[in-house]
C-alpha cells in the first residue's frame, strides 16, 4: 500500500518548492524532478539542468527533527541498460540537507493555529545528462511513526487528516524516470 498521506505532503512540499529552486546556468529553466512522484516521467533537454526535490512539512520545527532521526534514503540513477550512473549513498544524502526554515502556513494553502509551520528541504543537482532514459530510484525506510502535526490545520475550511496525522514507519522504493532528448 502508498503512503497516501507522506506522499500527499510530499506533493504540496513540490508546489512549495519551486520558490526555492536555484535558479540554472543555462538559458533554459531546470527540470525539477520529485523522487516521490512514483511511476512519473520527468523530460529534458541535452542542455538542461536537472535538479532532484522534495522536503518535509510539519507544524514545528520539532516535528521535522522527529522525521529526520528516523528518515533514511538512498538513491540510485541507471541508464536504459541498467548501468549505475550515480549513487548516493544514506550518508552521503544528508550533506544535500538545508536547515529546517519556518513558513506561514498561508504559503502553503494551509490554515492552522500556530503562526508558522516548518519545511525541511533536500536537494541535488544531476546537471546535464546525455540523450537517452534514466531510472532514479529512492529507497526510502522510515523507522518509526511521525506526526507532522496538521491534524490541527484546515484546508478551505475542511480538516486535511484526523488526528493523530502520523505517517507510519515503512520501508519502499519510488522510481522515476527520465527522458533526455
Amino acid at each position: 500500500m502508498r503512503h497516501i498521506r507522506l506522499i500527499q505532503a510530499v506533493l504540496v512540499i513540490c508546489l512549495l518548492l519551486g520558490v526555492w529552486i536555484v535558479p540554472s546556468t543555462s538559458a533554459q529553466k531546470p527540470v525539477v524532478v520529485f523522487p516521490y512522484a512514483d511511476g512519473w516521467t520527468f523530460y529534458a533537454h541535452k542542455n538542461q539542468d536537472i535538479l532532484v526535490r522534495w522536503g518535509w512539512l510539519a507544524a514545528t520545527q520539532g516535528l521535522v527533527n522527529a522525521y529526520l532521526e528516523a528518515d533514511h534514503k538512498d538513491y540510485t540513477l541507471m541508464d536504459a541498460a541498467d548501468n549505475v550512473v550515480l549513487y548516493i549513498s544514506e550518508e552521503e544524502a544528508q550533506q544535500y540537507f538545508l536547515e529546517p526554515f519556518p513558513l506561514a502556513p498561508e504559503e502553503a494553502g494551509l490554515e492552522c493555529p500556530m503562526s508558522q509551520i516548518w519545511l525541511q528541504y533536500w536537494g541535488y543537482e544531476l546537471g546535464k545528462l546525455s540523450a537517452g532514459t534514466y531510472t532514479l530510484q529512492m529507497r526510502v525506510r522510515l523507522d518509526h511513526p511521525v506526526n507532522d502535526g496538521f491534524h490541527v490545520c484546515t484546508e478551505d475550511g475542511e480538516p486535511i487528516v484526523q488526528p493523530p496525522s502520523l505517517t507510519p514507519a515503512f520501508e519502499e522504493t519510488f522510481t522515476v524516470h527520465i527522458v533526455v532528448k
